[in-house]
């Protein structure tokens, strides 16, 4: 989540109303950013919402305010293989 000078990252909820992405709450799971092309196959037309759960409540986050990790829109996790 942009918030101006600062980032934050949060587990969310992730729906587009016909199916949800529940949050990984353990230690070894979970942190695939919202904007990641993984998600591409789940939410097709691109239409989600996401809510962010925090120790004050839970949260709508406007699209607007989301941020993909890495330098540009959509750049997520990189797997290097061997030949790389």
């Amino acid at each position: 989540i942009s918030g101006g000078p600062r980032t934050l990252r949060r587990k969310c909820f992730v729906s587009d109303g016909a199916r949800l992405i529940m949050p990984s709450l353990g230690a070894y799971t979970g942190g695939l950013n919202v904007l990641d092309p993984a998600y591409d196959a789940v939410f097709p037309d691109g239409a989600a919402m996401v809510v962010a759960v925090s120790p004050a409540g839970v949260f709508a986050i406007p699209a607007k305010r989301l941020i993909a990790d890495g330098l540009r829109r959509g750049a997520g996790w990189k797997v290097k293989t061997s030949g790389s």
